[in-house]
């Protein structure tokens, strides 16, 4: 029989393990599946668009295509809900005649038609000439219908719809910009210091306030869970404050904080503590009393109770407190800038404010980024704790 004959196991790593699961590439079909149907639904209106064009006549005939504008002569049009005019006065007539020939209805029509290009953001207008007629056409820059009114000389000029408008948009998503448009707006903004400095500000916050809830809560949980008559004092107004929203606490914390920074470092810190106690009280109250009462037996101190059984039976509950807190905590400093103004600088009020300033200035786009930044964020965050837990309880390391 052969003898050293050498068997040795490779152990794979979590990477090799996830590329190689049938589940990662569901997962992986599914998200590409996703970003395909959200592209469609996005584009679906543009692709079908179809633009409200309208036809005013002008001048019927070229005698009065050529006729000379006279002072007191005004165009007036109305396009969807609002309105606006041209008139021929005299200072008007006098700078066009002192560079060009007398002012034509043609070249009067012209300027009116610049005037409404420059006012209107949603319609554009042009001027055509066929057949001896003079056009003035208004052309929506959006697939939606609109009524157009337009007179001379309070005398109405008669309008001919070319085009209707027509779209076929899907309700909610088909609103939200394509993920080509979202990753375009991302590389565009991803070599901007402002962007990281929101990164850097916004993971500063949330640690700071994170750590703070952790080296607060994790004591007064435990205290609350061996200690009776600490629990009877302070359980009862912890409970009164717990189901007060960290949002709610915002307009209190800008009136009692001296900075804005601190306002936002309070919330944050609010936004983690209760989660952290509830889980940490209830992971110690849940241990198997049996264990304290044999530990006893053999005569453990109380330090040795707390130390062998009951922090390390707590150790479960205070990561997975700590891991949902994180996820909370990163909710709430990006509401609390957003609504504080983040510092009062768009560079320098974190991801919450970017995604403010962003929807504020009509790029929906770079509030899509700034929503993945988050998600990136906290993931990454959460990914964090997770492998602190794994380290701290190799106990629970089975594979």
């Amino acid at each position: 029989m052969a003898s050293g004959t050498n068997l040795s196991i490779k152990k794979r790593s979590k990477f090799e393990r996830a590329i190689s699961s049938l589940t990662f590439w569901r997962g992986v079909v599914a998200l590409l599946g996703f970003l395909v149907v959200w592209e469609i639904c996005s584009r679906m209106e543009r692709w079908t668009a179809e633009y409200q064009v309208v036809e005013h006549l002008i001048a019927g005939n070229e005698t009065d295509i050529n006729k000379v504008v006279n002072e007191g002569d005004v165009l007036y049009a109305t396009i969807g809900e609002y309105g606006t005019e041209l008139n021929a006065n005299r200072e008007m007539l006098k700078a066009w005649n002192e560079k060009n020939s007398p002012m034509t209805l043609k070249d009067f029509t012209k300027s009116f038609v610049q005037q409404i290009n420059k006012e209107f953001k949603t319609h554009s207008a042009n001027v055509m000439e066929r057949d001896n007629n003079l056009f003035l056409i208004i052309i929506g820059n959006k697939p939606e219908a609109f009524k157009t009114e337009m007179t001379l000389n309070d005398k109405e000029l008669a309008g001919d719809m070319k085009s209707e408008a027509f779209k076929i948009a899907v309700p909610w998503i088909g609103k939200v910009p394509p993920p080509t448009e979202v990753v375009e707006a991302w590389t565009e903004i991803i070599g901007l210091p402002g962007y990281w400095e929101s990164w850097y500000l916004s993971t500063g916050r949330v640690f700071v306030g994170f750590l703070v809830a952790q080296l607060i809560g994790i004591p007064f949980g435990l205290a609350l869970a061996v200690n009776r008559y600490f629990r009877d004092i302070f359980f009862p107004p912890f409970e009164v404050l717990r189901p007060i929203p960290p949002l709610a606490w915002v307009p209190a914390s800008i009136v009692f904080w001296p900075t804005t920074e601190m306002s936002i470092a309070f919330v944050t810190f609010l936004g983690a503590f209760f989660t952290i106690v509830i889980n940490v009280l209830g992971g110690a109250q849940s241990i198997d009393v049996r264990y304290l009462r044999a530990a006893q037996s053999m005569g453990a101190t109380q330090w040795h109770l707390f130390s062998k059984i009951i922090l390390p039976g707590t150790l479960p509950s205070i990561f997975t407190g700590a891991a949902v807190g994180m996820g909370i905590t990163w909710e709430v400093v990006l509401a609390g800038e957003m609504i504080s103004g983040g510092g009062g600088q768009q560079a320098s009020g974190g991801l919450g404010f970017f995604i403010w300033s962003s929807y504020m200035g009509g790029t929906v786009a770079q509030v899509i980024v700034g929503m993945i930044s988050i998600g990136i964020a906290g993931y990454l965050s959460s990914s964090l704790i997770r492998f602190i837990g794994d380290r701290s309880m190799p106990w629970r390391r089975l594979f």
